[in-house]
């Protein structure tokens, strides 16, 4: 039996929906990346978003950044693979 839970995951630019403006859509997790802010935020209804930052036009004095996910574990990390933030689901 497989015991893994599956996550629902919306996946988007950033510039209609993100952390301001969420989609109506029943979700999980909420990735984009349009302010180019690397940050794992869990929200207030228990979703979580993640900005992905940028690998190339990173802003506010953050470095090159990206993020993963695999089976339930996001991870952001500096373009040198330096892990940054990191949060289980």
């Amino acid at each position: 039996m497989d015991c893994r839970q599956r996550h629902t995951h919306f996946l988007t630019h950033g510039h209609v929906y993100g952390e301001k403006h969420l989609p109506r859509a029943k979700f999980d997790i909420l990735f984009n990346g349009h302010t180019h802010l690397p940050h794992i935020t869990r929200t207030e209804n228990g979703s979580v978003v993640v900005n992905t930052g940028s690998p190339t036009f990173p802003k506010g004095g953050n470095p090159p950044t990206f993020a993963t996910y695999e089976e339930g574990l996001i991870s952001l990390y500096h373009l040198d693979g330096t892990l940054l933030d990191s949060l289980q689901i």
